[in-house]
């Protein structure tokens, strides 16, 4: 980086400080740069064939069903939440953009466990961690029939209008 004179280096130096600030703090808050709890990946969810085999959430119904509106719904509900998600990381990682695949279950009481990205081109842990943490308190309507409904479901993070 080319600075002119003094001053120029010096702003773009504490410009510089600032951000590594900002991502240290963004780490941090998501336990350090592997993730920690967040580790998660897709291989860490089982396929609805291998769930049924070997662990039924719900010995009658292993499987429920909701419609897809309904799942849309809740999570339009929500997508202020991932929004922020977002918008933190944007603090230390200003061209951030990418798409997150999040494979989640919705058990028989309508709550979600588990959550994980399960295909990423963001490549970014804390905002990735934020989402499945983000996405574990939500409630959904009890499937129809109990059991569980397993749902992947992308998000597409960017800035809109070039806001860069």
């Amino acid at each position: 980086m080319a600075c002119l004179g003094a001053c120029g280096c010096a702003a773009a130096n504490w410009e510089q400080q600032q951000l590594r600030a900002t991502r240290e703090k963004i780490w941090a808050s998501y336990g350090g740069k592997d993730g920690g709890d967040c580790a998660l990946t897709g291989a860490s969810l089982p396929s609805q064939s291998t769930y049924i085999l070997t662990a039924p959430v719900h010995p009658k119904a292993p499987y429920g069903s909701l419609p897809k509106s309904v799942i849309q719904d809740v999570i339009a509900d929500h997508i202020g939440e991932i929004r922020a998600c977002y918008e933190h990381s944007l603090g230390g990682w200003p061209d951030l953009a990418g798409r997150v695949a999040v494979k989640f279950i919705i058990q028989p009481d309508g709550s979600v466990h588990p959550a994980a990205v399960a295909s990423t081109t963001l490549r970014h842990k804390p905002t990735e961690c934020c989402i499945t943490n983000t996405m574990r308190i939500w409630q959904f309507p009890p499937p129809n029939g109990g059991g569980i409904v397993v749902v992947t479901y992308p998000f597409v993070l960017e800035q809109v209008g070039g806001a860069k």
